[in-house]
């Protein structure tokens, strides 16, 4: 989350209910300042040999799940591929759960995981 103004707005919304007449209601919108992130991420991807084609950047699931997640929480990624989600998430403390259908996907996200588990261990 960024921060921002605090504001409120108060309007008249005009809708026509099904007989047609002109409801006229008013609706408030406010918000606390707390708005989600606008901006174009960049980050480095670089290619990892034997990986998976289209294998996506750790600091980018990080950056997403510490915006949209709250430590505890559990995140779903229902295509794992070679576990970047799970990487991340693990890494935030984050629950987790990953779904794939290629066992040699399977085998790659499983080893990253210990591969992280192993370096949180010796640390």
């Amino acid at each position: 989350m960024t921060d921002g103004e605090p504001w409120k707005a108060n309007r008249k919304n005009s809708k026509y209910n099904d007989r047609g007449y002109n409801n006229q209601r008013d609706h408030q919108a406010s918000s606390d300042g707390t708005r989600h992130p606008k901006s174009v991420l960049r980050v480095s991807n670089p290619r990892i040999k034997g990986g998976h084609p289209t294998q996506k950047p750790v600091e980018l699931f990080e950056y997403l799940i510490r915006t949209y997640t709250n430590p505890g929480d559990v995140v779903l990624d229902p295509v794992l591929g070679s576990g970047t989600t799970a990487v991340a998430a693990e890494s935030l403390k984050r629950n987790w759960v990953g779904m794939e259908a290629k066992s040699e996907y399977v085998a790659m996200a499983n080893r990253r995981i210990d591969d992280l588990r192993n370096t949180t261990d010796a640390a």
